[in-house]
């Protein structure tokens, strides 16, 4: 005897896979975490031919991939989504080998204003000034540190502050949030 099935979004009687009353499928989504880790690696990074066939069809004729899809012809390219999975991916894995963000940008901030370890001591004051207590001490401990990029931006931010005085700028009660909303985050 044949096992009556009802639809747990309507209630009605279903026969197959869709329930004939509101269309809902007989797919049960409740799964355990391995298998849904297994099938999001699986989705992002099985690579096959189809890789191949797109990266091919990309470069030596760029629209014609677009074409493809849109003419229904799906199945031997790999779908957008992990094409876009798949090239974020080895972007940022080949920025990652290629450079230093930390140590670069200090150097180019330093560099920047020509701050030496000489006149560093008194770049920081026109910042300090706009501080309270808690937030100067903790500008002092990021200025302890000789090499740290959160140094090298609280003496950029110091050394525009300089300059904006000495255009005659006085900061409003916005800037001053907003520098401490700064200093909060470094």
């Amino acid at each position: 005897m044949a096992e009556i099935i009802e639809c747990p979004n309507c209630y009605e009687h279903r026969d197959g896979r869709y329930c004939q009353a509101c269309g809902q499928n007989d797919r049960d989504y409740r799964r355990s975490l391995p298998p849904m880790l297994s099938a999001l690696l699986k989705e992002a990074f099985e690579l096959d031919g189809r890789l191949i066939k797109s990266l091919q069809l990309l470069f030596t004729k760029p629209g014609a991939l677009s074409l493809e899809f849109s003419a229904n012809r799906r199945a031997n390219y790999i779908s957008p989504i992990r094409f876009y999975l798949f090239a974020s991916i080895l972007f940022f894995f080949a920025l990652s080998l290629s450079t230093n963000i930390d140590s670069e940008l200090s150097l180019e901030l330093r560099d920047r204003h020509g701050t030496t370890p000489a006149t560093e001591g008194t770049d920081a004051d026109a910042l300090k000034a706009y501080l309270d207590e808690e937030r100067r001490a903790k500008v002092d401990r990021i200025l302890a540190d000789q090499d740290s990029l959160a140094r090298s931006i609280v003496l950029d931010w110091s050394a525009n502050m300089q300059q904006a005085q000495a255009d005659g700028y006085v900061p409003s009660a916005v800037d001053t949030i907003l520098i401490h909303s700064g200093i909060d985050a470094l």
